[in-house]
């Protein structure tokens, strides 16, 4: 019982962290790049020009260590929204600034 009880909590921290491993993101010069997974791997495209809000979330574990996460929201129909979790705070904050830079620049030139 406890030989398997250790076994499984082994096998669970390797996943999170081979999983926590996969996990990667890029900002492009028309778009945001986000994958995640470790056995089924997903890759989300994201062009700015279909990004409707961005918010930079962190609780109370998460500010005493100075991380954050950004949420990006989609105009898609699909529903593909992205979080990126375990930023450094001002990675966070220079990520959001620079995706609503993007989005308001997308703004000006439709007018």
């Amino acid at each position: 019982m406890v030989a398997t009880l250790l076994l499984l909590i082994s096998i669970t921290i390797a996943a999170v962290e081979i999983g926590f491993k996969n996990k990667g993101w890029a900002i492009r010069e028309k778009d945001i790049q986000f994958k995640k997974g470790w056995l089924f791997q997903t890759t989300h495209v994201i062009p700015f020009n279909k990004v409707q809000h961005c918010e930079l979330v962190s609780g109370p574990i998460g500010r005493k260590y100075g991380l954050a996460s950004i949420r990006i929201n989609t105009a898609s129909s699909n529903n593909i929204d992205i979080s990126i979790k375990g930023l450094k705070q001002e990675t966070a904050e220079q990520l959001k600034a620079f995706i609503m830079e993007k989005i308001e620049a997308h703004e000006h030139q439709q007018i």
